[in-house]
């Protein structure tokens, strides 16, 4: 078992003494899902701008959340719903929406415009 899992099933009385570590666990976690997973759990110990900058050494499409005209894609699963309800709460994005229509298959993130 890697770090990383045990990171994921650390209680929330642990959280604060393995928080420092999980930036660099969610950035050296592998697959996407598991480093999305990690910043779920421990985003609200980061300020917004250490969150962008986490946002920044992840895989795509998470480094192209930054004020724009994009539209960043995100598979449809519980831990990305989890993700763009916290990104759009803390007011790192615009709003998100589920896919509709012929190309409608997944989360749809709207950025705030440069």
């Amino acid at each position: 078992m890697d770090s990383s899992t045990n990171i994921l099933r650390t209680s929330s009385s642990d959280s604060l003494r393995i928080g420092t570590r999980a930036s660099t666990q969610s950035v050296v976690s592998r697959p996407a899902e598991t480093q999305i997973s990690l910043l779920n759990l421990f985003h609200g110990m980061f300020d917004i701008e250490q969150v962008k900058g986490i946002l920044q050494s992840m895989p795509s499409p998470l480094p192209d959340i930054k004020p724009g005209w994009g539209t960043p894609r995100l598979a449809d699963t519980p831990v990305n719903v989890e993700f763009v309800g916290w990104l759009k709460s803390r007011n790192i994005i615009s709003s998100w929406s589920r896919g509709t229509g012929l190309f409608g298959d997944g989360i749809r993130i709207n950025l705030f415009r440069k």
